[in-house]
């Protein structure tokens, strides 16, 4: 189930359309309705390879990600 827009803050933990694992909210996209995500991998590194997933974007450094606030879900 989506969150809503109020329920979402920078800190929490996120699962996001489904996918396994989970993400941390960084914070609000300052001029849309996404938010940054960002996680780990197992050895430690910035996650960057889920930019195939419906409205998530690779960011210029790598180590962030956007997602459309209503694909996030309660991890």
């Amino acid at each position: 189930m989506a969150l809503a827009a109020k329920d979402v803050k920078p800190g929490m933990a996120v699962a996001v359309d489904g996918q396994p694992g989970q993400w941390e909210v960084l914070d609000r996209h300052p001029r849309h309705n996404h938010w940054w995500l960002h996680r780990r991998g197992a050895s430690g590194e910035w996650q960057t390879t889920f930019d195939h997933m419906r409205h998530l974007h690779r960011v210029a450094d790598g180590s962030r990600h956007e997602y459309e606030q209503t694909e996030l879900e309660a991890a």
